[in-house]
């Protein structure tokens, strides 16, 4: 059985955060849900193990990937002397089609650094490649892995 967290950092009540289960069978897979739900006000009940962690691959990868995209503007509108909080201010009055990131050292917790990795071993995606090595390096100055990853990433757009 894989039961999924979902901790986001903020302000929200444990209980209130849904919960990702896949089991192994059925009965794994009920008896987890059963369990959990009496804690939780949500649970989320996938077809398999590997779906649920698929599952928390995409929420990671989505997040790893526009926090490196965020890192990368504050970077090119420093040096245009433009405020990367107030653009993102900005582009967050817009009602649909944007979740705001904000620049950072990268994400937290043990799995994060990690997932992109996988999935790149698996799926070859430039992209996530590009913005995980990104998001490592960006603080520790890795110009060259980081050049390769833009020389790529300029001759994709």
């Amino acid at each position: 059985m894989h039961l999924y967290r979902q901790i986001l950092g903020s302000a929200i009540a444990i209980e209130a955060i849904p919960k990702l289960n896949g089991g192994i069978d059925p009965t794994s897979t009920q008896a987890a849900a059963d369990f959990y739900g009496k804690v939780f006000q949500r649970v989320v009940v996938l077809s398999s193990a590997q779906a649920a962690e698929a599952a928390k691959l995409v929420e990671n990868i989505y997040r790893n990937v526009n926090i490196a995209l965020v890192n990368e503007l504050r970077s090119v509108l420093s040096k245009m002397d433009i405020d990367i909080h107030e653009v993102l201010e900005a582009a967050s009055t817009k009602p649909f089609g944007f979740s705001r990131f904000h620049p950072g050292p990268g994400v937290g917790g043990h799995c994060i650094p990690v997932d992109p990795k996988v999935s790149t071993n698996t799926g070859k995606s430039t992209l996530v490649a590009f913005a995980t090595d990104g998001l490592m390096c960006s603080f520790l100055a890795c110009s060259t892995s980081l050049g390769r990853h833009k020389l790529m990433a300029s001759q994709l757009l």
